[in-house]
């Protein structure tokens, strides 16, 4: 089976409102993140968020979260292929390849970076994908919609997601770590 795995939140900490948040001296963490738009900070907080998000040193050097490297592993050592889907914008494309090679070096079959906000399924669809997990509400829906077999993501640094827990259908898991046995031993039907 073809794989396909997000980036950010997903197999990394995005730590944006974290690093800005302290900048800027304010107290929020990504527990605050209950919005996609991220409407709940000031516009100050809002626009220095989006910097860092696009700033190709801070985006090459995110820290991977607990349990993905091996999760890859035992993904791979059962005879799956994964490949990467992330939007993100054009500039941030090396960055992103050179840290997935630093961290996931033979565990990643092939690397996707779309627009910022653009809706991967078309693409997912076209590489065969079985299985898609990532972070994103709209994005789990699309796949789901599209009959692709996705899992969310879907965590306390998540919040701006938990309104899709509810939709018929969907499967959630707190980190990809949560999913290894699914994966290969239960057939995910909604």
């Amino acid at each position: 089976m073809i794989i396909g795995v997000d980036l950010d939140n997903t197999m990394y900490k995005d730590d944006a409102i974290e690093i800005a948040s302290r900048e800027l001296g304010y107290l929020y963490d990504s527990n605050y993140h209950t919005s996609w738009g991220l409407i709940f900070f000031s516009a100050e907080l809002q626009n220095r968020i989006r910097e860092l998000w696009s700033d190709p040193e801070h985006m090459g050097n995110l820290t991977p979260l607990e349990g993905v490297k091996e999760t890859l592993k035992a993904m791979r050592d059962a005879g799956n292929q994964i490949v990467v889907v992330t939007a993100r914008i054009p500039e941030l494309d090396e960055c992103s390849r050179a840290m997935l090679r630093r961290d996931f070096e033979g565990l990643i079959d092939e690397v996707f970076v779309v627009g910022l906000d653009q809706n991967k399924t078309p693409l997912l669809k076209d590489i065969g994908v079985g299985l898609w997990i990532d972070d994103a509400p709209h994005q789990v829906l699309s796949t789901q919609k599209a009959g692709i077999k996705t899992v969310m993501i879907s965590n306390n640094s998540t919040k701006y997601n938990w309104h899709v827990r509810m939709e018929r259908g969907i499967i959630f898991r707190e980190s990809i770590r949560d999913i290894e046995k699914e994966i290969w031993d239960t057939p995910l039907n909604p």
